[in-house]
C-alpha cells in the first residue's frame, strides 16, 4: 500500500481525525495525576486540542491573565512543541522562567500535534526574578510571588526523566496515528477503487445495449450524480478546424443556462484539452486566470470547475465537464478521478460509434460507387473465381450474374493474354509491385471479342497477407478500333510522304519498307525492349520509313548526279539530316512531343552520325547517338549497298554484310553488328526476293 501521500502537504492529516480526543483527554490527565506536571495537547500551531492538567495558578491565572504574558506563552509553546525526531525539547519558558518540555506528534514525517508538559519550579528560580517580571508584563507583585510558592518544585533530573518518558509516548502515538492513516487510507481506497469499478460495469452494460449515445450521456450522469454534484453537466463536442466548441445537449435541468456554442480560446475547456489531462479550477485559480487575461468569461462565473478530455491516441475531439455555481468545494481530487474514469469509457465508446458511422458510410458509398459505376468492377480471388463483381461487368461480357458466378477470370481471358498478365498478378501477390495496368481482349459470351484496359491492385489484412484482387475494367473497344483505323491513315500518310522523299532520289519505295523490316528485327535481336517501352517498338520500326524525308530539300542536280559528290556539293546533301530534323520539329511544335514523333526525329537526325563521332551532322560519338539512329545506320547502310542508286550499282550481300562487319567499332556500334549477323540470311532473303516484306510476321 502506497502512503507517500504523508509527505505531500496538499493532504490534509488532522490529529483528532486519527484519535478519539476523549481518550487522548483521559491519557492526558492520568500522565500528569502520576507525574505532577502540567500538561496540555495542541495543534501544531500552539491551538489547544484537550483541556489542560495540573496548571498552575502562576501560569493560568496571574501570566495568562496578562496580554504581554498570554503572547509570550504561546510564542514559548510553539518553540517548545516544535518537531523533533531525536527526543523532547527541554527549555524554561519564555514567559515566567519555569521548565517545560514538549514533544511533537507526527505521521510520516508529517507534524500534527505537541503534546507540552511543565510547569516545574527547581532552586534556580527566586521570588525577586518572578517579581521583576511581573512588572514587566503588568501583573500584581504580591499576588504573582504567593502564585509562584504554589508551583510545584522538581529536580531538573527528574523532570528530564519525566519529559524523556513522554517523548517514548509520542513516539507510540505517532507510530499509532500512522497505522491508523494506513488502515483510513486502504478502507478510502478501497471503497473508491469498488466504486469506480461499479460505474464501470454499469456503463458498459448501457454502452453494449443503448439505443442511442443520449441513454449513455444519460447514464453517465445517473451514476455521477450518486456520487457529486451533476447540476450543468455537459457533453461538449470540439471542431479542431474552428476550434469551436458545442454542447451535445442538456440533460435534466441545470441551475444555470449553459451557452451552446463557443470559442476554446481563453476558455477553461480549451486550457483542460490542450494539457489532454483532467483538470480541477477552484475560484480563486477561475478570477487569477481572468486577471491574467489567460480565459474569458462564458456566461456566470462558477465556483469551481472540473473537466477531462474525450480523445483518442491522436487528438481530443470534445469533454466532459461539471461547474458548480453554490458550492466553491463541490469537488476534489476524488472527483476528478472518478469523472476521469467515467470520460475514459465515453471516449472509448464514442471512437467506437464513429468508426462504425464512418464505417456505415463508407459501405454505402463503396456499394453505390460498385454497382452504378460505368465501368466494371471485380474483386478476385487468387485462384481466378469471382469474389464480387457488378453488373457493369456483366453487360461488357454478355453473360448473366448467375453464369459469371460459375465461371473465373480464365474464361473471358485469351491464352496468349493469360500468360502476358499472369506474371503481373504473382508479382502483386509478392508484394514486388503495387499495381499494374493492362490493354487485353476479352472474350464474350457470344464467342466475340472486345478490347478492354484493366487496372489491378491486391487488397491485404493489416498485417500485409494478401486477400485478393480488385480489378477496375472498361471496355475500349471503340478507342481501340478508332486507333487503328487513324493508325492505318497515319501510316498510309507517313509512307506516301516517305515514297515522295525517296522518288526524288530514283527509289521505288521498296526501300523505305525493306529499312522498316531491318529496323524491326535489329530492335527485336538487339534487346530494344531495355531501351523503350514494349508497346513502342512498333512505333519505332514505323518511324523508320522517314529517315530520308529531309532529302525534299535537296537538289535534283545533287540528287539524281550520276557521278561522284565534290565536297561542297556533299556539304549541301548532308543537310537533309537537318532539314529532316527541323520538319518533325515544326511538327513537334503543333502537335506536341509525341512519342512517334520523337523517335522520328532522333533516326532522321542521327542515322549518319558514325561511333567513332566522324559522322554528321554533329560528329556524335558512341551511346551518345540514340540507339534506334544506331540501328538505322546498319539498315540504311545494308540497303544501300545492295540496291541501286544513280551514282552506282549493286553489291553483293556478302561483300555488304563484309562492309558492315569491317564497320564494327568505327562507323557501327559493335553490338549491333553482333545483332546484324544474327539475321543477315533474313536480310540476304528480303533484298533479293524483291518482295515488300510484312514486319510483325
Amino acid at each position: 500500500m502506497d502512503i507517500d501521500f504523508v509527505t505531500d502537504s496538499s493532504y490534509e492529516i488532522r490529529f483528532e481525525d486519527m484519535f478519539d480526543l476523549a481518550d487522548i483527554q483521559r491519557l492526558q490527565d492520568e500522565f500528569s495525576d502520576a507525574t505532577g506536571v502540567a500538561s496540555v495537547v495542541t495543534r501544531p500551531d500552539g491551538t489547544p486540542l484537550t483541556r489542560p492538567a495540573n496548571f498552575t495558578r502562576f501560569c493560568s491565572k496571574v501570566v495568562r491573565g496578562a496580554e504581554k504574558g498570554c503572547a509570550n506563552c504561546f510564542r514559548s509553546d510553539a518553540l517548545i512543541g516544535r518537531y523533533n525526531p531525536k527526543g523532547p525539547t527541554i527549555q524554561r519558558c519564555l514567559s515566567g522562567g519555569l521548565w517545560d518540555a514538549g514533544a511533537g506528534i507526527s505521521v510520516g514525517g508529517k507534524h500534527v500535534a505537541n503534546w507540552l508538559i511543565g510547569q516545574v519550579r527547581d532552586e534556580s528560580q527566586n521570588e525577586e526574578a518572578i517579581r521583576a517580571y511581573a512588572r514587566e508584563i503588568g501583573a500584581d507583585e504580591d499576588e504573582a510571588a504567593a502564585a509562584f510558592r504554589e508551583v510545584p518544585a522538581m529536580s531538573r533530573d527528574r523532570f528530564q526523566k519525566i519529559a524523556r518518558m513522554l517523548f517514548t509516548l509520542v513516539q507510540q502515538l505517532s507510530e499509532l496515528a500512522y497505522q491508523n492513516v494506513r488502515q483510513t487510507l486502504f478502507i478510502a481506497e478501497k471503497n473508491r477503487a469498488e466504486t469506480i469499478r461499479k460505474v464501470q460495469h454499469e456503463l458498459a452494460e448501457v454502452m453494449a445495449t443503448a439505443g442511442s449515445e443520449i441513454e449513455v450521456f444519460d447514464m453517465a450522469r445517473r451514476e455521477l450524480a450518486g456520487l457529486m454534484e451533476t447540476k450543468n453537466f455537459l457533453i461538449v463536442d470540439y471542431d479542431e478546424t474552428t476550434r469551436m466548441l458545442s454542447t451535445r445537449m442538456h440533460l435534466g435541468v441545470d441551475e444555470k443556462k449553459l451557452p451552446v456554442r463557443w470559442s476554446a480560446d481563453k476558455a477553461l475547456t480549451g486550457i483542460m484539452m490542450a494539457a489532454r489531462k483532467a483538470m480541477h479550477f477552484s475560484r480563486t485559480e477561475i478570477i487569477r486566470l481572468v486577471d491574467e487575461g489567460l480565459i474569458e468569461f462564458v456566461g456566470d462565473r462558477a465556483e469551481t470547475w472540473v473537466g477531462v478530455p474525450l480523445q483518442n491516441e491522436k487528438k481530443v475531439f470534445g469533454a466532459m465537464i461539471l461547474q458548480s455555481y453554490t458550492d466553491p468545494y463541490a469537488y476534489d481530487d476524488w472527483c476528478v478521478e472518478i469523472l476521469q474514469s467515467v470520460g475514459n469509457q465515453l471516449s472509448v465508446y464514442l471512437e467506437k460509434k464513429r468508426a462504425e458511422g464512418a464505417l456505415r458510410e463508407s459501405e454505402e458509398m463503396f456499394r453505390a460507387f460498385f454497382e452504378q459505376n460505368s465501368v466494371g468492377f471485380a474483386m478476385i480471388n487468387t485462384d481466378g473465381s469471382w469474389l464480387r463483381f457488378n453488373d457493369k461487368l456483366c453487360e461488357m461480357t454478355g453473360y448473366s450474374r448467375e453464369e459469371m458466378q460459375e465461371m473465373n477470370w480464365r474464361d473471358f481471358t485469351p491464352p496468349e493474354e493469360q500468360q502476358r498478365e499472369r506474371p503481373l498478378l504473382n508479382d502483386l501477390i509478392s508484394g514486388k509491385i503495387d499495381s499494374y495496368t493492362i490493354e487485353k481482349r476479352c472474350i464474350r459470351r457470344d464467342g466475340s471479342t472486345i478490347d478492354i484496359f484493366v487496372l489491378t491492385k491486391p487488397l491485404r489484412r493489416p498485417d500485409g497477407e494478401f486477400r485478393y484482387f480488385a480489378s477496375i475494367i472498361q471496355d475500349i473497344s471503340e478507342r481501340k478500333k478508332s486507333e487503328r483505323e487513324l493508325a492505318r491513315h497515319q501510316e498510309a500518310i507517313i509512307g506516301s510522304m516517305a515514297i515522295l522523299a525517296e522518288r526524288r532520289d530514283h527509289g521505288t519505295g521498296e526501300h523505305i519498307q525493306r529499312t522498316k523490316f531491318f529496323v524491326q528485327r535489329l530492335l527485336e535481336l538487339s534487346g530494344g525492349e531495355r531501351f523503350y517501352p514494349l508497346e513502342h517498338l512498333p512505333l519505332l520500326a514505323q518511324a523508320a520509313i522517314l529517315h530520308d524525308i529531309g532529302k525534299v530539300g535537296v537538289p535534283d542536280s545533287l540528287l539524281l548526279k550520276p557521278g561522284k559528290l565534290t565536297p561542297e556539293e556533299f556539304e549541301v546533301v548532308k543537310q537533309h539530316t537537318v532539314i529532316g530534323g527541323d520538319v518533325l520539329a515544326a511538327a513537334a511544335r503543333i502537335l506536341g512531343e509525341a512519342p512517334f514523333i520523337s523517335y522520328a526525329r532522333q533516326i532522321i537526325e542521327y542515322h549518319h552520325e558514325k561511333w567513332d563521332g566522324t559522322g554528321y551532322p554533329h560528329g556524335l560519338k558512341g551511346e551518345e547517338i540514340p540507339f534506334i539512329a544506331r540501328i538505322m545506320a546498319i539498315a540504311d547502310v545494308y540497303d544501300a549497298l545492295v540496291s541501286e542508286r544513280p551514282y552506282k550499282g549493286p553489291i553483293d550481300h556478302e561483300k555488304a554484310v563484309a562492309i558492315i562487319v569491317e564497320g564494327a567499332g568505327t562507323h557501327f556500334d559493335p553490338v549491333l553488328v553482333e545483332a546484324f549477323l544474327a539475321c543477315a540470311d533474313e536480310f540476304k532473303s528480303i533484298s533479293q526476293s524483291g518482295d515488300t516484306p510484312v514486319p510483325g510476321r
